[in-house]
């Protein structure tokens, strides 16, 4: 079975709008039909891949896996996926702790804060205000 390839740093999600749900579609049209049947064959063929473990934006592929099962069809097999140790621990809070900072470092208000002089700039002031039980800055 071969590994889905999918990007190794995958970026937040952008909001698309507010929710709503997608209006019923009538499968007694033989086009909806069809489409569904196409779809569903589509996910089909993608059932029974190994997934690789991504930490750090590095792929790794370990001895013991987890196989996950169709509840519905237990005999099915939906996918297996690398199960991480102990020893990935440490290197996984620490990619998680660098993507955190990497992007905080580009948050809007600190950017505007370096553009427009930093927390001294009473327009920047405005912006930063903080809300809620946070502290006024200094």
């Amino acid at each position: 079975m071969a590994p889905l390839e999918a990007p190794i740093r995958a970026d937040a999600r952008k909001a698309v709008g507010r929710f709503r749900n997608e209006p019923s579609v009538d499968f007694s049209k033989s086009e909806n039909a069809r489409q569904m049947r196409a779809a569903l064959d589509h996910v089909r063929g993608q059932l029974g891949r190994e997934y690789d473990l991504v930490i750090g934006g590095r792929r790794i592929r370990t001895a013991d896996k987890i196989r996950s099962l169709n509840p519905a069809r237990p005999s099915q097999l939906v996918g297996i996926h690398q199960k991480a140790g102990a020893e990935h621990v440490e290197s996984g809070h620490g990619a998680a702790v660098r993507r955190v900072a990497d992007r905080a470092a580009d948050h809007p208000c600190r950017v505007a804060g370096r553009r427009f002089g930093g927390r001294r700039d009473p327009a920047v002031r405005r912006v930063l205000r903080p809300t809620g039980p946070h502290p006024a800055p200094a």
